[in-house]
């Protein structure tokens, strides 16, 4: 029967008592033509007993979902406060990203027009001074170069932020755990 696998599934084979057990179990007639009584009572205390067995492992079975629940709301509010932190944070470095730009655009046109303002000066400075002003550019030119390699790494950045989706998908093992460990 279908629903004997069932029960034994849940309770274990050892506490088992089938609706074909109880459907199909013969008590011996006593001498006056009635049921051996210490048999009818040990049968059904078995039986008491696995019901009893069942009701608690359905009582242990609802608090658990209840627990699953409870746990799946908490997950769902965390989801959302991680979403609402990630959008800040991306807000946070476009703006930061924004600001870098316009500030190293106004570096470089201050330095073109400084470079314009030196071309003319350089002309009329002598040739010690033409070396210390060919220094400076240089230096400005690191500078500038410096400055474009941070503007690189903050983009690179803010594309390596993962989303939240990928996040809950693939969350990190707990701390002082391995993947080997997960395999038990």
């Amino acid at each position: 029967m279908k629903k004997d696998q069932i029960v034994s599934e849940v309770l274990g084979e050892e506490a088992v008592i089938t609706p074909s057990d109880l459907y199909n179990t013969e008590f011996k007639n006593a001498l006056m033509g009635g049921y051996d009584k210490v048999e009818v009572d040990t049968f059904l205390e078995r039986v008491a007993d696995a019901f009893e067995a069942l009701i608690n492992r359905v009582k242990e079975l609802q608090d658990t979902l209840e627990e699953e629940r409870n746990d799946m709301a908490e997950f769902r509010e965390m989801e959302n406060t991680l979403r609402d932190a990630l959008a800040s944070a991306q807000r946070f470095n476009e703006d930061t990203l924004d600001s870098a730009r316009r500030k190293a655009d106004a570096i470089v046109a201050e330095a073109e027009t400084n470079k314009a303002r030196a071309g003319l000066e350089a002309e009329a400075l002598p040739a010690a001074l033409r070396a210390e002003i060919e220094e400076l550019r240089a230096e400005r030119n690191r500078l500038r170069m410096d400055l474009r390699a941070v503007l690189a790494a903050h983009t690179a950045l803010l594309h390596d932020i993962p989303t939240a989706e990928a996040a809950v998908k693939n969350p990190a093992p707990p701390e002082g755990m391995t993947d080997e460990d997960d395999d038990t």
